[in-house]
């Protein structure tokens, strides 16, 4: 996923270059602007890579320390299912559900 993020980046950034040799006034917005925009979204996107990096460093670390051969989703899951057990959930009020535990863990926030 992060390898694809990159090479998008790299063909857009290649094309802004390609623009930039066009532009002949030296005033023009796009041809001021853009430039820092993209340094800018570089900088971040190399953070990003460097952490999805590290992340997956981690992870692998942990997936070795307890000797397990799990995809990544069936890991996540019993992990989640072991901090916070279904149960817990399922059985709560329909008043805390809806007040509580729907707008906390099912919103797009």
């Amino acid at each position: 996923f992060a390898k694809g993020i990159k090479s998008d980046f790299d063909a857009q950034n290649e094309l802004l270059l390609n623009c930039l040799q066009i532009i002949e006034d030296p005033a023009d917005p796009f041809k001021t602007e853009m430039p820092d925009l993209f340094k800018s979204c570089q900088t971040a996107l190399d953070e990003v890579l460097k952490l999805a990096e590290c992340c997956k460093g981690v992870y692998d670390g942990l997936k070795k320390h307890l000797l397990c051969a799990l995809k990544s989703e069936e890991l996540i899951k019993l992990i989640d299912n072991l901090l916070v057990p279904g149960d817990m959930i399922v059985n709560k009020p329909d008043s805390v559900k809806t007040k509580v535990l729907i707008p906390r863990f099912c919103s797009n926030r």
